[in-house]
């Protein structure tokens, strides 16, 4: 039994001699590996602090949010051990920080999904959104149009909002014969600025400033009009009831805080989410891309912005009952 247990040892004290050559190896490359990937994160990491700090639309807050994320990064608040533990701790950073429901930072496979969830064909990179815009749009709006009764048409908008003209007339031809609209925004996360313009102008009988946009660098606000399209004339004299949740966000709050601000609808329903600032994505390079608000949307007639306080509406009622009441309202109007 002793020299079994001699050999034994022996042969484990062998093993372990030989394992412990490619042990060193292993831990050596896992070091390596981990060390790039530190370094990696630092660089994608600085690239965001820069790009906020010179591009977020309001310039004492852009200096808060990169000076906290590049702080993080020292004091080991930004995560570094795995994707899913950077993109955590530096969204908790930016959320912290800003307060800002549009900026935040995730992989490109989850940006890509999302966009397509939203009826996008194409994500909107930063510095080309205008270019890709105008080529074409970057999605194709869901949208549908129908008659409840002889006097009362329902559109509902199910996606982002696109600059798609030809989808928007077909919805519209269907309610055309309707004295009252409404308009459902209720599960509307956002759109692009010439869908939402667009969109708008379509209500509206002449020309109208709906609301303006500012951004670093500009002199003044940049100032969004409506324009005459071929169902202006039809649909400008009839009654517009807009319907909004907590869900309504970005682009569709933009539709609704111009109709609102113009007096042109009555909203029933949730105040909307409060996502006022508009952007793209910008690649920072691990496979990630920061969504950065470079403006925000701001009144046509008293300047102050939605971002961070919703668009309240006129009649207050839950998202699930908002469509009823506006039907209460429609009948007490007639």
């Amino acid at each position: 039994m002793t020299v079994n247990h001699k050999i034994i040892g022996s042969i484990l004290l062998a093993s372990s001699t030989v394992l412990s050559p490619f042990t060193a190896v292993v831990s050596a490359t896992s070091v390596q590996q981990a060390s790039q990937q530190q370094s990696d994160y630092t660089e994608a990491l600085n690239q965001m602090a820069d790009a906020i700090a010179e591009q977020y639309p309001i310039e004492k807050l852009a200096l808060k949010i990169a000076d906290a994320l590049r702080r993080g990064m020292v004091s080991g608040a930004v995560e570094t051990n795995s994707k899913d533990a950077f993109l955590e701790s530096t969204n908790k950073i930016l959320w912290e920080t800003a307060h800002d429901k549009h900026l935040s930072v995730r992989t490109q496979e989850a940006v890509q999904k999302r966009m397509s969830r939203a009826g996008g064909n194409r994500v909107p990179i930063m510095r080309r959104v205008s270019r890709s815009e105008a080529s074409g749009p970057l999605g194709t709006t869901k949208i549908t149009g129908e008659m409840l009764d002889d006097s009362t048409g329902l559109v509902t908008v199910s996606s982002a909002i696109y600059n798609n003209p030809d989808v928007f007339a077909d919805a519209l031809k269907k309610v055309e014969g309707a004295d009252n609209i409404v308009i459902d925004l209720r599960r509307v996360p956002g759109g692009t600025g010439p869908g939402v313009q667009y969109f708008l102008s379509q209500f509206y009988g002449q020309k109208t400033h709906v609301y303006s946009n500012v951004s670093r660098g500009q002199d003044a606000p940049r100032e969004t009009w409506t324009e005459n399209t071929p169902s202006s004339t039809a649909f400008a004299d009839k009654k517009l009831y807009v319907l909004t949740s907590k869900r309504t966000a970005s682009g569709a709050e933009a539709v609704s805080f111009g109709f609102k601000n113009t007096g042109r609808a009555t909203l029933i329903g949730e105040k909307t989410a409060g996502a006022g600032n508009a952007g793209a994505f910008l690649p920072v390079g691990s496979g990630l891309m920061l969504f950065l608000p470079i403006m925000q949307t701001i009144s046509a007639t008293t300047g102050e912005p939605w971002e961070g306080t919703g668009v309240v509406p006129h009649i207050e009622a839950t998202a699930d009952d908002a469509l009823e009441k506006a039907l209460v309202l429609i009948g007490a109007d007639t």
